[in-house]
């Protein structure tokens, strides 16, 4: 069956005029395609050691002993907006890293200056994404149930699973 799925796949594009895709690895079985931003790099998403590990806790203001839990990507409604200070608040033994942008991410900002659990930075370089989330102990994906995330995969779920971290997803 993965056999047939992968050949259709691999065959498939070759009757469009152009096709994305979100990895190299993707991008080579196809041969060719655009790759798109929207994908996770692999690539990046690597466990770090315990030095480096701690070096950017460190440089975060995180304790060694702390727990961290991470999200990362577009701040809109349907991506955790309003859940996220409810569950920063909800825990305050835990420590929460957000890295985001997009439409919501001001108000969250705004919902989250000091409160002193949480830690919020802009949208970062992918490789510098890659490296925070590998100094996290879990990863969160606080979307709200809705039918329409019940038709996608979430790529964060691959990212924060790649570096070996649970994850807590609604």
């Amino acid at each position: 069956l993965i056999y047939l799925l992968r050949a259709y796949e691999v065959r498939l594009p070759a009757y469009y005029d152009g096709v994305m895709v979100i990895s190299p690895g993707i991008q080579e079985a196809l041969g060719g395609g655009e790759i798109t931003l929207d994908g996770a790099d692999v690539g990046l998403f690597k466990p770090l050691n315990p030095v480096q590990r701690l070096k950017i806790r460190r440089a975060l203001g995180i304790r060694p002993q702390d727990k961290v839990v991470i999200f990362h990507g577009t701040i809109e409604a349907h991506h955790g907006q309003q859940l996220m200070p409810l569950i920063v608040g909800m825990a305050p033994e835990l420590r929460f890293l957000i890295v985001g942008g997009g439409p919501g991410f001001p108000a969250l900002e705004s919902a989250l200056r000091g409160v002193s659990n949480a830690i919020v930075l802009p949208f970062q370089a992918p490789a510098r994404v890659a490296r925070l989330v590998g100094a996290a102990d879990a990863g969160m994906v606080p979307y709200a149930p809705n039918e329409g995330l019940d038709l996608v995969f979430t790529l964060k779920l691959l990212e924060y699973f790649s570096l070996g971290l649970p994850v807590t997803c609604f």
